[in-house]
């Protein structure tokens, strides 16, 4: 009796030439396959997948809320202490300003004052 012997390389370099060759002469068929091929593959994958929760749906959706916030909120506390050192520094300066205004009028009153009484 003849064994025939099962060569696994053998076949698998066998298989891969014919699949250029298909390839070579029907490229487009090709394209199409694996086109088709993946698309499939992603629906069963997508369908195998089990469907959140909608609490596991909606604390996602709290949490990407809570990071974006975490991310956004330095950027608005820089501006919101910009914003706080700058009103300051009006109302300092205003508040100077107004300190001033009373020390002439006081200074000038003074002088009229004395200058009645003089």
């Amino acid at each position: 009796m003849n064994r025939i012997e099962f060569h696994p390389a053998q076949t698998a370099n066998e298989y891969r030439e014919e699949m250029n060759r298909q390839i070579q002469r029907n490229p487009t068929t090709s394209v199409l396959i694996a086109l088709g091929a993946g698309f499939a593959a992603a629906i069963l994958i997508r369908a195998l997948r089990p469907e959140p929760e909608p609490t596991t749906r909606l604390s996602r959706l709290l949490e990407d809320i809570q990071d974006r916030l975490r991310e956004t909120s330095p950027a608005i506390r820089r501006t919101g202490s910009r914003a706080a050192a700058e009103a300051a520094h009006v109302i300092r300066d205003s508040v100077h300003e107004g300190e001033a205004r009373v020390e002439r009028f006081l200074n000038q009153a003074g002088k009229r004052l004395r200058g009645l009484f003089s």
